[in-house]
């Protein structure tokens, strides 16, 4: 306080407003901030979700071109059992896989698999019961079918036995497999085969690449809203499907992240329940996670997971935040010198002029001085013009005293 008292009336005046306008402009900073902060929050919430139900849409679609296909491959090959000669008819059933397989994106590979019955071609036969495999090179395109020995491996397909258990369309997990020398990471949908007693006597599947669906699901040009954010497709118990990095693939999300965070995700991901969330993501970054979910089977759901880094999403803030930090800078700053320009020419000097003046005018009445102070001519009318006006008449009304002053002690001293 003592410090702050020998200040001089300028620099007082210029701390001052710095300060309030410093205080001001820091108040509205944290105001915008906070502001902005939630509305930048609930807008990304809102973009997350959105993004999700779109990348859960877009795989939708795909899946259900293969179902469509699948079923149109059962009900063909149902009746013909039904009928009886479906058993036998080799070239029926090798012709509606091929077509199968041919119409959709998704199939790499297909199979028709018949328990305890042997078709004509023993290049079919597993034991007492039949398989015809068939592959799709070129998935995209029609062509690029072919039929190839049958093997013991599609027997093990989980898809497949689920199948057969319980006599409705399955859907099985993700696996890493090879067949005729190609690895592939697949999963199945399998849809049983029923003879007239409605006894389980076969399946039909389709082998879907996950590496299309990981294409689908990694397009940043379709789906990318945030820099750094990814989707991933896990099952209704939290297995992932596609990740942006493959080893991931077919492992418990709960196994490839141990944050516990991720208990939180595969929780939401059992109740079916849409939204966003915190979460620690497989790359170590504290993100936005969103779910949306969407039917493979009446039983089966799948969801689609977003995650944004909170980095990235706060990014904008960032921005604004810096930019409004060096905007009130140079806004203090420029405040500052306009304050210094007009208090130290319009006041500082003034007084300092008028204080002069008056220091001037003080030694003349006690003869310290035989000059009075010079006149000052008022710079404006305002409150210091009229203590410059005011002491300059007292100067001129003092002055003309004592000058009636010496010239009555002159007479005085002439007469005595």
């Amino acid at each position: 306080m003592n410090f702050f008292s020998h200040l001089k009336i300028g620099t007082k005046i210029i701390l001052a407003i710095i300060l309030t306008v410093f205080l001001c402009l820091g108040a509205l900073v944290v105001v915008v901030s906070s502001h902005s902060s939630k509305i930048l929050s609930h807008e990304s919430e809102k973009l997350i979700i959105n993004v999700g139900k779109r990348a859960a849409n877009l795989v939708e679609g795909y899946l259900r071109e293969s179902r469509a296909t699948l079923n149109l491959g059962h009900a063909e090959i149902q009746e013909a059992l039904l009928h009886g000669y479906g058993q036998t008819n080799d070239t029926l059933l090798e012709t509606t896989l091929i077509n199968m397989l041919d119409k959709n994106t998704l199939g790499i590979f297909g199979y028709i698999y018949l328990k305890n019955i042997h078709l004509q071609n023993s290049r079919y036969h597993i034991g007492n019961d039949s398989v015809i495999l068939g592959h799709d090179s070129q998935p995209a395109v029609e062509g690029g079918v072919q039929l190839t020995d049958a093997t013991q491996d599609v027997l093990n397909l989980r898809g497949l036995q689920q199948a057969m258990q319980t006599g409705k369309m399955s859907v099985g997990k993700p696996v890493k497999m090879r067949f005729n020398g190609i690895e592939v990471n697949v999963l199945s949908i399998n849809i049983p085969f029923f003879d007239s007693n409605h006894q389980v006597v076969g399946s039909i599947g389709l082998l879907l690449d996950i590496n299309t669906l990981a294409k689908v699901m990694n397009d940043s040009s379709r789906l990318s809203v945030f820099e750094g954010d990814y989707r991933a497709i896990l099952t209704s118990d939290g297995t992932i499907i596609t990740n942006p990095n493959p080893e991931f693939i077919g492992m418990s999300l709960l196994d490839a992240n141990r944050h516990p965070s991720a208990t939180e995700v595969v929780n939401a991901i059992k109740r079916k329940q849409e939204g966003v969330m915190p979460y620690n993501n497989l790359q170590g970054d504290i993100s936005y996670t969103a779910n949306a979910f969407f039917n493979i089977t009446d039983d089966v759901y799948w969801s689609v997971l977003v995650t944004a880094p909170e980095k990235a999403i706060f990014a904008p803030l960032s921005q604004l935040q810096t930019y409004m930090f060096v905007g009130s800078l140079i806004a203090i700053f420029i405040v500052c010198a306009i304050v210094y320009f007009v208090i130290r020419s319009n006041i500082t000097m003034r007084i300092h002029t008028v204080q002069s003046i008056l220091f001037g005018f003080f030694k003349y009445l006690n003869h310290e001085s035989k000059n009075p102070p010079k006149l000052v001519h008022p710079r404006a009318q305002d409150e210091i013009g009229a203590m410059a006006i005011a002491i300059n008449e007292n100067i001129e009304k003092t002055q003309q005293s004592l000058k009636q002053d010496t010239i009555a002690i002159e007479q005085s001293a002439k007469t005595a």
